[in-house]
């Protein structure tokens, strides 16, 4: 049998000191590079939202042109105010209300930069985003709008296709709304609930389709499809539609077979999702 012979001179627990300092020199933050690099990108991802009025709170990034936040990942770049100036034609509300109709004074207000960010009124008749910052270098844009307004591109008359001007001036809720009887009354918009102001909103960029089966013996089954909707093919098909008489509200479109009771259950669904 062997026996391993005591160490008289320290140097076996010295051996086993070093080894000890070794295995924490390991387990304390030797990371490989590629691991070490992939940090110092999501730490730069996650500090450029600080807000620099207040770095102990995080803000998104908006797009000035498109009022788009810019997610994750993407570019941020930057547009000048001599490069807005130069697309007023494709920006401003004269270029919405030749396609688009007359625009509201509100929605105008609600389209413009604020006053401190402009203050010798260089953007006065721009619609754009007043959630975008203003930095030394610009405005902050989407990379597609950057592109789109480019110099090359001036002789273009249309907006970026994602541009407020491009009929999404959607805005928010008034706080103050005039009633049937004339007088101003104040709105409470928190109480007000996201159905509701989405059946309100002039401009829809998103849709749903909700599609019921059923019949005898069966149960009524669905599916819900959320989907992002072209704005000009939505508008024609309504205007079509109205023009074959049909009340400008809400349509709902039943396929297939269904006993007098599901069409009964259907339409108290369909009143509850308007009431929503």
């Amino acid at each position: 049998m062997h026996t391993q012979e005591p160490c008289h001179d320290g140097s076996c627990k010295n051996a086993r000191k070093e080894r000890g300092e070794q295995r924490e020199r390991v387990s304390d933050y030797e990371i490989a590079k590629d691991i070490k690099k992939a940090v110092r990108r999501a730490k730069k991802y996650l500090h450029r939202t600080k807000d620099p009025c207040d770095p102990s709170c995080h803000k998104c990034h908006v797009c000035v042109v498109c009022d788009c936040v810019i997610l994750g990942t993407e570019r941020i770049s930057h547009l000048s105010v001599d490069q807005l100036k130069r697309n007023k034609k494709r920006l401003g509300v004269e270029q919405y209300e030749a396609f688009h109709g007359k625009l509201h004074p509100e929605l105008k207000k609600q389209y413009s930069v604020p006053d401190k960010d402009d203050p010798k009124k260089d953007l006065d008749g721009i619609l754009l985003s007043p959630r975008a910052r203003k930095t030394s270098q610009g405005w902050t844009a989407c990379q597609h709008c950057k592109v789109a307004l480019k110099d090359e591109n001036l002789h273009r008359h249309g907006p970026p296709r994602y541009a407020i001007a491009n009929g999404f001036c959607i805005g928010k809720f008034p706080k103050h709304i005039v009633s049937r009887s004339g007088g101003i009354r104040k709105v409470d918009i928190d109480a007000l609930p996201d159905k509701l102001r989405t059946l309100l909103a002039p401009v829809r960029p998103y849709g749903n389709i909700y599609a019921y089966t059923g019949g005898s013996h069966k149960t009524i089954q669905g599916t819900v499809a959320y989907y992002e909707s072209d704005i000009p093919e939505i508008g024609g098909a309504f205007k079509h539609a109205r023009n074959m008489g049909l009340s400008q509200n809400m349509y709902v479109m039943l396929c297939g077979r269904f006993t007098p009771h599901q069409r009964v259950l259907l339409l108290i669904r369909i009143r509850k999702k308007k009431r929503g």
